[in-house]
């Protein structure tokens, strides 16, 4: 299995896990992700559709939200975080790509209650 293709199954196993979090209701799970026409980031997002799929089989969803360009990467993602907090998210699944842009939207994440996970991020350091 390549590298690419692992990463996208660990996608879909984390859209999963959040949503298994919330069985009580349907969930509502926003994932924050690069570009969808990036050849990387389209695979992740294939990962995060496949995972919609049992989302919308107990009523919930899976939305997608990716950048239009990687100019201002930081803000532009602290921004989705704060969208999908604004659409009213069960959960939120996104990259720490810029650690002192996007932190604080994912503190408001958990000061909201919101369950968080989050990928792409910490380096070797938090592996």
């Amino acid at each position: 299995m390549s590298k690419l293709s692992r990463f996208a199954a660990a996608t879909s196993v984390a859209v999963l896990a959040a949503f298994s979090a919330n069985t009580a209701m349907s969930a509502d799970i926003f994932v924050v992700g690069g570009k969808p026409d990036d050849a990387f980031w389209s695979r992740v997002k294939k990962g995060a559709e496949d995972a919609g799929i049992v989302a919308e089989a107990q009523g919930g969803s899976v939305t997608w939200l990716g950048p239009q360009n990687y100019d201002n990467l930081g803000v532009d993602a602290a921004e989705l975080i704060r969208q999908a907090i604004d659409q009213g998210a069960d959960a939120i699944i996104g990259p720490n790509w810029v650690p002192e842009a996007m932190n604080p939207a994912f503190e408001a994440v958990v000061a909201a209650g919101i369950p968080l996970v989050i990928y792409n991020a910490g380096g070797i350091e938090a592996a």
